[in-house]
């Protein structure tokens, strides 16, 4: 009988707990929520942070002999591109923005100082790329600088 009671007791406190959780979360989030519900959302929401910190470890591991040259990391440049000249082995979706310069390239194809591309780009993926990522004229020289010197 004392193992039953125990038994019983343990059953009745689980029990307790779950529906405690349950109400905390349907009254949290104002809509009805099943348990069922409530574990698919955790789960997503963990997988997604997890991506996130991933993409973020990612990011911060690469490193390159010039100091200078993790403006194309934290510009997430390298999130398409590598740039083999610093040591940064990045995407394979674009090209190697150093091989070669990118600068003679940009001139060469569309007849502008790769400057002036970075303002105005006029490759349709870039456009779109560079439209979102906000850089200030400051970082613009800075990766101009990086890539069109010898």
């Amino acid at each position: 009988m004392t193992k039953f009671l125990s038994v019983f007791s343990v059953g009745l406190i689980i029990g307790l707990v779950l529906t405690i959780g349950i109400v905390k979360i349907v009254t949290h989030t104002n809509a009805p929520v099943s348990a069922s519900e409530s574990v698919k959302s955790k789960d997503q929401t963990e997988k997604a942070a997890k991506k996130e910190t991933a993409k973020q470890q990612d990011n911060s591991v690469k490193t390159t002999t010039n100091p200078e040259a993790q403006i194309f990391v934290k510009a997430t440049c390298i999130t398409c591109h590598s740039m083999s000249k610093y040591g940064l082995d990045g995407g394979k979706q674009g090209p190697d923005l150093t091989k070669p310069m990118m600068g003679t390239v940009i001139k060469d194809k569309y007849g502008m100082k790769l400057r002036d591309y970075l303002d105005n780009p006029k490759s349709p993926v870039m456009a779109g790329v560079l439209g979102n990522l906000k850089l200030t004229g400051e970082q613009k020289d800075k990766i101009s600088k990086l890539l069109t010197e010898e």
